[in-house]
């Protein structure tokens, strides 16, 4: 669909440009274990220090009185099957209270500020036996601030009491929503039973209650079957004031704000109410500020309640699945579509990688500076880590297997070389003799011994490190018989 292309682009940008995040004090988030950590220290301050990965976890709603800044990474993959423990007091339009509960990533969101965070890929598909609401980001938003969030995926609700309530960011909501983008998908079904009358809320940004919200961006595709009463809308399904403390704050503006999308419904019931809007289905507080609102809305009501309304229009829909793997600045997914019908959805989110190339040295280390190493990507050459290389370590000693020899004319012996320590730079060593007259060694260390006398033989590293073997050379007898009396020294040696 094309505003989940759009979506994924601004997702890839915001990879490209995610900040540094500091917060004194705050309690850092790498991990879904983390994440979930939440709920033992609910009024904390916590920051995400990198995108996180829910795949094959049932997650379960954690609450929130402090603050979470997601630092613009993005949380993906996120599932929930199930509302969570943490529950609050809601109200519907006649003002009736409830015992709530929330199916989101955070349950209860109550004086509390959540920003920066970007969630893709959610799914969240829950069959309530009590009063619930479900969205994406928070189900219940009380006196708390929420901004510069994005969420992407589909909120599925099947209901068996009286409130049932799905958002795109938020269900239950008191607060301020500023520059929060959404492209959802809703669904929801009564599965209600006499004399249970279902009372339904729905709406791209928040489902009922009463909130401030600018520069929004709003993309919905929503369904009701309902059997008791819709309250559906692009923005928000019911708008209205309760008597709470300071509730005049929440119902100042929905300005600056983009709403594009449908919602088909029905609603089965002899006292028809039928809200359905762009903005709000129903809105029962005085006038906001509205200035700057852009909104391309269809309202598609039936009055066939033979069909439970879906994107999936197939009986029996048979799924083609493609995947594409993620690139260097795009994400990967896995997207599926019925052959029959075309309906599509895309999910199994992987985030974008670079492949890391060789290893080139960057600076060469010496003996006395360290240098460095740098990984580029493959693909498109950016730095993706750089590492120091050590400083070259020096020989300390080389150890010959003599130390001095002694031999006689034209006798041969070949010395070996240790060089230490084992991870010297530069372990090369060549062989001398002082006195080659006497006795010579070759690149090998092969020692000839050739005339009387003594010489040293030298082991010398590149790097000046050297050891010697003394070897003193003398005639045998028959030698010194042939030098000095048969045919003199300068014949023999020649």
């Amino acid at each position: 669909m094309k505003k989940i292309l759009a979506l994924i682009l601004i997702f890839a940008m915001l990879l490209c440009a995610v900040p540094a995040c500091f917060a004194d004090g705050a309690v850092h988030i790498t991990d879904a274990e983390g994440l979930a950590a939440i709920a033992s220290a609910p009024d904390k301050d916590y920051v995400l220090d990198n995108d996180i990965d829910l795949a094959g976890i049932d997650w379960d709603p954690v609450p929130l009185t402090g603050s979470f800044d997601g630092c613009g990474y993005t949380i993906y993959n996120l599932t929930v099957s199930k509302v969570g423990k943490d529950t609050a007091t809601t109200y519907d339009g006649n003002k009736i209270p409830y015992i709530t509960s929330f199916a989101a990533l955070f349950s209860t969101v109550v004086g509390a500020e959540i920003s920066n965070v970007n969630i893709l890929g959610a799914y969240v598909d829950v069959e309530p036996d009590v009063d619930a609401y479900a969205a994406i980001l928070a189900g219940f938003v009380y006196e708390s601030e929420l901004s510069d969030c994005t969420v992407q995926g589909r909120v599925y609700f099947y209901g068996h009491a009286t409130v049932c309530g799905q958002g795109g960011v938020a269900g239950f909501a008191y607060g301020n929503f500023n520059n929060c983008d959404a492209d959802v998908e809703l669904f929801f079904e009564d599965r209600c039973v006499a004399p249970i009358t279902a009372e339904q809320f729905m709406g791209g940004l928040f489902a009922t209650g009463i909130s401030n919200s600018d520069f929004c961006d709003i993309k919905i595709d929503g369904y009701a079957s309902c059997n008791g009463h819709v309250h559906t809308g692009g923005l928000g399904g019911l708008h209205y004031e309760l008597e709470m403390p300071e509730y005049w704050l929440y119902r100042q503006y929905n300005r600056n704000t983009t709403v594009n999308g449908q919602i088909s419904f029905y609603e089965c019931h002899p006292v028809r109410r039928a809200y359905c809007a762009g903005l709000f289905g129903e809105n029962l507080i005085g006038s906001v500020d509205t200035d700057g609102n852009e909104i391309t809305f269809e309202r598609n009501e039936t009055f066939d309640y033979s069909r439970i309304l879906s994107p999936e229009k197939c009986d029996s829909p048979v799924y083609d699945e493609k995947v594409t793997e993620p690139t260097c600045e795009e994400w990967g997914y896995t997207d599926h579509t019925c052959s029959g019908c075309g309906y599509h959805w895309r999910d199994s989110y992987t985030a974008p990688s670079h492949t890391a190339g060789e290893w080139i040295t960057t600076t060469q280390s010496t003996y006395d500076i360290e240098g460095e190493k740098t990984c580029y990507c493959a693909d498109c050459g950016i730095v993706m880590d750089t590492e120091p290389i050590e400083k070259l370590i020096r020989t300390t000693d080389v150890v010959l297997n003599a130390e001095g020899l002694e031999m006689t004319s034209g006798a041969t012996y070949v010395l070996t070389a240790e060089v230490y320590p084992d991870n010297a730079y530069n372990k090369h060593y060549t062989w001398s003799s002082d006195d080659r007259s006497i006795a010579a060694v070759d690149e090998n260390g092969l020692v000839t011994a050739r005339y009387e006398g003594t010489t040293v033989i030298r082991c010398t590293c590149d790097d000046g490190t050297e050891s010697v073997c003394t070897v003193t050379v003398e005639y045998t007898t028959l030698q010194w018989v042939i030098m000095n009396v048969l045919f003199g020294e300068y014949w023999y040696m020649k």
